[in-house]
């Protein structure tokens, strides 16, 4: 069955403005949401109070979540932490859900470090992109990631674990949580799964080490997470438009270009595109997670002709379900570089807190 044409109905309703019909239809899901919500909260209590089990590595655990489905940059600073924590003389693995990937119990590596050893059909999209971009860095995707931090630690020599998509993951303990606010809208609806987007209430903040929250975000929206989350850290983040590449990695330029992504919101990778300088003369969206097939790219290119454009761009995510380019027109992606506000004090306690140094305790994470 396919599911697609629901969840874009669906996030269409949490995205519509308030007094539209489909902003009724939203408010008419509200007690639903506040079910979901209520049992995220009991969820976390128990693990908060040790009445489910809480596994604890052998190596630290840093953490990278949100409150809501879909993209806020996790996996941007996923792979910027990989970065860093590895030019500070680290060996990091990446763990990961691998969404939509089909990796059976415990997992894959999709990565040792040297090689990636799954494609997106098995691994996910999220974790091929990281294993392809993260020379030397192992990653690891699957449903078990308890087993695939042993797993990292014991056979491929990790000294510290980044949990991608992790906030919800409580099963899991870790030294840091970090979370991500959405650029545009903070708090979603300001409602929880189905009736909105969150996939907890704001208050569970309060269980978070750093928050990081949209450069240029409205006072209200610090002033807010430090209500909720008094002892956490607070930094502005950015992703910035970087360029475009070729598909093989090679610098590229183009003025003019025909655009498609298959993303959570393709509308704001346009909007970067247009803010980077490119014209963007055709534009096509597609579901999250869409698996391009040859057509589909032979007709993007038709359009692409048809239109006037010198490539065709997507995003990197997008990228690694395209089997091969598409023949005619060169292939680019927007690269994207993350910027945060007082870096290098973050990093230093990332650092403080994955070497015991940190005064708050060790925390446990979702499930």
């Amino acid at each position: 069955m396919n599911t697609r044409p629901v969840r874009q109905g669906i996030r269409r309703l949490w995205e519509a403005e308030t007094g539209t019909a489909a902003a009724a239809a939203a408010l008419s899901l509200a007690p639903l949401g506040r079910l979901y919500g209520l049992a995220s909260r009991l969820r976390a209590g128990l693990y908060g109070r040790g009445l489910l089990r809480v596994e604890r590595l052998e190596r630290p655990v840093v953490s990278v979540g949100n409150l809501e489905v879909g993209g806020t940059g996790k996996t941007p600073l996923v792979r910027f932490l990989a970065r860093r924590l590895a030019d500070m003389g680290l060996s990091p693995a990446v763990l990961s859900r691998g969404y939509r990937g089909r990796t059976g119990r415990p997992g894959v590596v999709v990565s040792d470090g040297r090689r990636v050893l799954a494609g997106p059909d098995r691994a996910g999209d999220e974790p091929v992109l990281l294993a392809r971009t993260l020379p030397g860095v192992p990653v690891l995707a699957g449903p078990d990631r308890a087993a695939l931090g042993r797993e990292a630690v014991r056979s491929l020599g990790a000294d510290v674990l980044l949990l991608d998509d992790g906030f919800q993951h409580l099963r899991l303990a870790r030294q840091c949580d970090i979370v991500l606010l959405d650029r545009e809208r903070p708090w979603g609806n300001g409602r929880c799964l189905p009736a909105g987007p969150l996939r907890e209430e704001p208050a569970a903040l309060g269980r978070c080490h750093v928050v990081l929250v949209p450069e240029g975000a409205a006072p209200e929206v610090r002033e807010r997470v430090r209500r909720l989350a008094p002892a956490a850290s607070l930094h502005a983040l950015a992703l910035v438009p970087a360029g475009l590449r070729g598909a093989d990695g090679s610098g590229a330029r183009a003025r003019r270009v025909a655009a498609f992504a298959g993303i959570a919101r393709p509308q704001r990778f346009f909007r970067d595109l247009e803010g980077a300088g490119v014209e963007v003369v055709a534009a096509v969206p597609f579901p999250d997670h869409h698996a391009f097939a040859r057509a589909e790219l032979e007709e993007l290119v038709r359009l692409a002709r048809r239109s006037g454009a010198e490539a065709l761009v997507t995003t990197a995510k997008d990228a690694v379900r395209i089997p091969e380019a598409p023949q005619g027109i060169p292939l680019l992606i927007l690269e994207r570089e993350v910027r945060i506000e007082h870096e290098e004090a973050l990093m230093r306690e990332i650092l403080g807190r994955i070497r015991g140094r940190a005064s708050a305790a060790v925390r446990g994470g979702g499930g």
